[in-house]
């Protein structure tokens, strides 16, 4: 009997994400305008591989009690971005969201809340400054970080 295939993930490959310029303005927009609050969203695009195209950035409302610390996507914004995707032949690919005044690194609850095979795009922002972008997938019981294409 023949193992089943690893996927990029399992077989500890590194897995790219590319997104485009418009998308990252997107999200950079929507995490400036809710600061200090976290801003949240899905990545929809295909995954290919080890890669992962993403074509839309969707807005969720951020319905955690704590939500200048955390986030929690409302379930019918993320129905709507689902249903909108398979309509196109997309899928979820990932999740964004922002740390208002952090670092655009995983946290403890970043990491107790992933799925994993999902890409998970981190914008720090903080008033008067460029937002920072950094992109993380869970293996392990970690996060690895994936290098991010604009296009």
């Amino acid at each position: 009997m023949k193992a089943p295939a690893r996927t990029p993930d399992e077989a500890g490959g590194r897995v790219g994400v590319e997104i485009p310029e418009s998308e990252v303005r997107r999200i950079a927009r929507r995490a400036a305008t809710v600061w200090p609050r976290e801003a949240c969203g899905v990545l929809i695009g295909h995954r290919d591989g080890a890669s992962v195209a993403v074509h839309r950035a969707g807005l969720c409302r951020n319905i955690d009690p704590c939500p200048g610390a955390r986030y929690e996507l409302h379930p019918r914004d993320f129905l709507r971005w689902d249903r909108a995707a398979g309509r196109r032949e997309w899928e979820v690919v990932g999740i964004w969201h922002s740390h208002p005044g952090g670092a655009p690194v995983p946290s403890a609850t970043d990491r107790e809340r992933a799925w994993r095979g999902w890409s998970y795009l981190i914008v720090a922002v903080e008033p008067a400054c460029a937002p920072a972008l950094r992109c993380w997938r869970m293996r392990g019981e970690g996060f690895v970080e994936e290098p991010i294409s604009r296009r």
